[in-house]
């Protein structure tokens, strides 16, 4: 059973703020994973797909990572602990 964390990414606009995109990600109690998506997304410049392909670990050094190919320029381009 999989827990998935809900967000929604804002952005300030002229009658106060605006949705830009709703998302969720598994991640049980921890919003860590929420946090790397959008990281990920707007630090990183990663489109949407790559952001949720990249391995990521937390503190806890429980690492996670996607079924899907992740193509080696993403990994290549992700930011290095």
């Amino acid at each position: 059973m999989h827990t998935i964390i809900p967000g929604m990414a804002m952005k300030d606009g002229p009658g106060g703020p605006e949705p830009v995109m709703p998302y969720g990600v598994m991640g049980g109690t921890s919003s860590r994973w929420a946090l790397a998506f959008l990281t990920n997304m707007l630090e990183y410049g990663l489109d949407i797909q790559e952001a949720i392909d990249l391995p990521g670990c937390s503190a806890a050094s429980k690492c996670r990572s996607s079924t899907a190919s992740r193509s080696r320029s993403v990994t290549a381009r992700a930011p290095r602990p």
